[in-house]
């Protein structure tokens, strides 16, 4: 038996099983693990909106816009399924891109069968593995479209054709035998093997596939044959006119929307492709996606392999039948929209060709396959005699091992640009939409220059109070109605936020609808958003007059001044109260000279005076909207003051504070304005949350822990973590008056280092509202003493004495204290290195402490002072520095006191052996006398006020304090 033959035996039939499972597995977690990632693309919004119609509207085609009625380019079947599936799993993107997910993963084991039955299990297991790791297929796996269920539907009518075709070729092979002693061809007891099974999964299939996609056509048309030649050699010429007349009352009703649709004139979009372009995207993007920079040598390299497995993979097929189908399958498209394209621009891409792509990884696996396989025909000719010299062995080892290096990098290099790189991204439609949502006020309009993608929006829409339309009206021109709309929207709204993807169609080709906001309006600012095929922005325009003479009638006047900053006269709030939006905005009005770069500080201060929201923004908001700043009249700019998710309702006070970009503030935070914020219930689901249902708590007594939101999970000790927690009640009838809570942190050992407690939410809040979180800031302080490792955070809430049992996400039972979140303490940088060329003697502070040197430098105004200090021992307390500066008289004229190291490292976390350099600045006061003043330092614990006794040069120091200079002035 040759080797080649042992080699088709399969033999691993015991492990195909197991190691198709992980194929399939790997398929699933590569089609799964990114599937929302990406935004929705202007196509993908089509598809809750025609899938949402009922049924008999779905199968009409038609899809209606604004104002306009138009019809949808593909036929019903995926959208039919769809209106099915998205009320089994919802309205989610993930919901909607699953059916798509589901097929890929699918197809795997469909590609593997019809490998196995074209030639063996090994080239069935690569088709497997090569449809699992292509990154064509899982982008469009991740694709609310119907392009990767046209893929698997084909490949399984494909399949049924193949096997009726090998039930053919088993047939003429008996018929052939003769008689050895007549020479007449043997009597066949068989003659009608069974193939109506397969006429009937290809009917079906297929049928479904030109349903799914029109294309399917050309590969359905070219397969046709096919079965002509099998009906006919089984005398079966009824079932040929019959199974034609079939496909012709199925065709039928596809053909008022193709064929008036092919002489209909270019769509929006299309272009004329050269054939050899076509073709080699079959290469290209079957082989490698469209992830890569096909100008890049490598990824040529790359090409130039698959099509050389392509081109192998077509001549070692070891019949005219393989052959011909298998290149009919892949090519059937290529050829009818090739054709096609004299009438009329049709291809737009991959995916209009990619129904025939299982062929190509079919041809390609064998081509693999058969390249190995050669490996061991060479083993069993030479078997012991197997030399290095062998350079025939050499050259078809290392052909094969390039073989499999083509794919396997391939799609490792596409998978990794598809996962991680930017550049590949879908147009982050989401991402602008939820931006829009959190920042536009009440009073605000949404403009999409594109009225296909009001479907997307309505997809992501959240927020329900803003308006939102497009320009030009769909399917007007711009030069129609765009002017009329624009004019009666700028008196309509405050502000427009106008969304750049331009229509296909060329209904605004000269930009009408944005030149007209440009130069009517006030460019508020604009916020450019990632985009792969398109220039995506959303620009903010402010309908109102920016230059006016004099405060307006609306508008209150003020008088704030700062240092470097033109005078405040006035402000304007554009919002409703109680504020129910997550960003409501506020007009200042100006005048002065024009800033060079400043900025401006807000904040809400709350009703127990704490800061409860900060925004900050350039005070000129973009550069084109100070082009005409006056010299004398006033000027008016709108800044947006975002509301963090969770804002207790209450009356907030609104400051401001100008500062410089390098962060210097010109002058004090004055009073703008009180303004009444309603609980954030309304918009809650627009913005992002920073908190995750997973974490949610639900206690016995109605109250719920929504979430705790960190700005890290790592701390060092001595530091206050700063969190938020999120509460939420389910009726407002519940108690919280005696309600409280106690949160713990326990050490990996088990001991306490530290516990809180607290009312949950806002104090001042009697009745919670039951459709919003309550935000509560707090702050987790890690002792200098914490050891580095991890750290629980235990819960219990209480009702007075009594504690109310909680139970955490997905867990079934009830407890009275939760573990909910871990910090990770990490050490300092451990510094031993000691200044050299040091001049001054060390001194003793106590018998844990040495300061081993200290630099004092002066200017005008101030004493910059850098101590060393070493830890010898851990020290047993935090102590504070004091630092004064004295008179001849011992009396203080500066002191300064602080943690060391800017209040970073309380001396209860130094280390034995720790170097710490510790900065210091002391100002001078404006009236310093002229003399002579000392310098001193000590340590003391903050509690007693009792100072460490210090010895230098073997003296004990009077009064515990160190005198490190003189100072004389002047």
């Amino acid at each position: 038996m040759t080797r080649d033959l042992i080699w088709k035996k399969r033999p691993f039939s015991s492990a195909r099983v197991p190691i198709l499972i992980l194929i399939i597995l790997l398929a699933f977690w590569l089609r799964l693990h990114n599937i929302d990632a990406f935004s929705f693309w202007t196509d993908e919004g089509l598809t809750p909106l025609r899938s949402g119609y009922p049924i008999s509207e779905i199968l009409s085609n038609r899809i209606i816009i604004q104002e306009g009625t138009t019809n949808d380019t593909h036929p019903a079947f995926y959208f039919l399924l769809i209106h099915l599936t998205r009320r089994l799993f919802g309205e989610t993107d993930f919901a909607y891109r699953f059916p798509s997910a589901l097929a890929g993963i699918l197809l795997v084991p469909v590609m593997f069968q019809f490998g196995r039955r074209l030639r063996d299990d090994w080239v069935g297991l690569v088709a497997a593995f090569l449809t699992a790791v292509n990154a064509i297929y899982i982008w469009y796996a991740n694709e609310a479209r119907m392009y990767t269920i046209v893929v698997l539907l084909m490949a399984v009518a494909s399949y049924g054709l193949w096997r009726a075709l090998e039930i053919s070729g088993q047939r003429l092979e008996v018929s052939s035998q003769r008689s050895a002693v007549s020479g007449q061809p043997k009597p066949i007891t068989d003659y009608r093997l069974p193939i109506t099974k397969y006429l009937i999964l290809y009917i079906l299939f297929a049928g479904l596939a030109l349903y799914t996609h029109y294309f399917s056509v050309f590969i359905i048309a070219g397969q046709a044959l096919f079965w002509v030649w099998i009906l006919w050699q089984r005398g079966q010429k009824k079932l040929i006119l019959g199974t034609a007349v079939l496909g012709l009352l199925m065709a039928i009703p596809l053909i008022p929307y193709t064929i008036p649709r092919l002489f209909h004139g270019v769509e929006a979009n299309f272009f004329y492709v050269p054939p050899t372009v076509i073709l080699q995207d079959v290469v290209r993007f079957f082989g490698l996606g469209n992830f890569v920079d096909f100008k890049q040598l490598f990824i040529q390299i790359l090409t130039i392999g698959f099509a050389s497995l392509l081109l192998l993979g077509i001549f070692i097929s070891d019949s005219w039948l393989k052959r011909n189908f298998l290149l009919i399958y892949l090519f059937a498209i290529v050829i009818g929209i090739i054709l096609g394209s004299l009438i009329k621009p049709i291809y737009q891409g991959a995916r209009h060709i990619l129904a025939g792509s299982p062929a190509f990884i079919l041809l390609v696996s064998w081509a693999i396959v058969w390249l190995w396989a050669q490996i061991g025909k060479r083993l069993s000719i030479n078997g012991k005699r197997l030399a290095l010299t062998d350079y025939r062995f050499l050259f078809t080892l290392l052909l094969a091992m390039l073989a499999a290096a083509v794919p396997l990098t391939s799609s490792a290099i596409a998978i990794n640009n598809l996962f991680t790189n930017s550049r590949y991204a879908k147009d982050s439609l989401r991402d602008a939409i939820q931006f829009v949502e959190g920042a536009a006020g009440d009073q605000d309009v949404i403009v999409y220059n594109n009225a296909i993608l009001l479907p997307l929006h309505e997809h992501y829409q959240q927020r329900h109070d803003v308006a939102v339309t497009a320009s030009p009206i769909y399917p007007t021109h711009a030069t129609k109605t765009a002017t009329q709309q624009l004019e009666q929207l700028a008196a309509s709204y405050e502000r427009i936020w106008f969304i750049t993807d331009p229509p296909a169609d060329n209904r605004d080709e000269n930009n009408l609808v944005e030149n007209w906001l440009n130069d009517n309006s006030v460019l508020v600012n604009d916020f450019p958003f990632p985009a792969r095929n398109t220039r995506l922005s959303a620009i903010v325009f402010d309908t109102n007059e920016q230059i006016m003479d004099g405060v307006p009638e609306t508008a209150v006047s003020l008088t704030h001044q700062w240092q470097n900053t033109p005078e405040l006269k006035g402000f304007q709030l554009t919002a409703t109260e109680p504020i129910a939006t997550p960003t409501f905005w506020i007009d200042l009005i100006w005048q002065g000279s024009q800033p060079a770069n400043n900025w401006l500080r807000f904040t809400l201060i709350g009703p127990d005076n704490n800061e409860w929201g900060r925004s900050e923004h350039a005070l000129i908001t973009h550069p084109d909207s100070a082009i005409n700043w006056p010299d004398e009249k006033l000027i008016r700019y709108s800044y947006p003051i975002h509301l963090p998710v969770g804002t207790p309702p209450g009356n907030y006070t609104l400051m401001m504070q100008p500062f410089a970009a390098d962060g210097d503030a010109f002058g004090d935070f004055q009073q703008i304005t009180e303004v009444r914020i309603a609980d954030s219930g309304r918009w809650v689901n627009a913005v992002k949350r920073p908190y995750t249902s997973y974490q949610a708590v639900h206690f016995q007594n109605g109250l719920i822990l929504q979430g705790v939101a960190m700005v890290a999970t790592e701390v060092r000790p001595g530091h206050a973590l700063p969190l938020d927690f999120y509460w939420q009640t389910t009726s407002k009838s519940i108690d919280l008056e005696n309600v409280t809570y106690t949160l713990t942190i326990r050490q990996p050992n088990g001991d306490v280092i530290n516990q809180i407690e607290n009312v949950p939410g806002a104090n001042w809040l009697s009745n919670w509202p039951t459709s919003a979180p309550i935000r509560e800031p707090a702050g987790l302080y890690f002792p200098p003493e914490a050891a580095p490792g991890k750290y629980k955070l235990e819960w219990q809430l209480l009702d007075g004495d009594e504690v109310v049992r909680g139970r955490p996400f997905l867990h079934p039972w009830t407890t009275k204290t939760i573990t909910l979140g871990e910090i990770n303490v990490i050490p300092w940088p451990m510094e031993t290195n000691l200044p050299e060329n040091v001049t001054t003697p060390p001194a003793q502070f106590g018998d844990a402490i040495q300061l081993y040197s200290y630099t004092l430098s002066e200017t005008t105004d101030s004493l910059q002072l850098k101590l060393i200090w070493l830890a010898q021992i851990v020290p047993d307390k935090n102590y504070t520095i004091f630092i004064h500066l004295v008179d001849q008289d011992g009396n203080i004229v500066q002191q300064r006191d602080a943690i060391p190291v800017e209040g970073l490292r309380p001396t209860a976390g130094w280390r034995p052996g720790e170097v710490l350099t510790d900065l210091h600045v002391l100002p001078l006061p404006e009236a310093l006398p002229d003399g002579i003043y000392a310098l001193r330092v000590g340590l003391y614990e903050p509690k007693t006020f009792t100072r460490l006794p210090i010895n230098y040069q073997g003296e004990l120091q009077i009064n515990d304090q160190l005198e490190i200079a003189t100072i004389t002035k002047p």
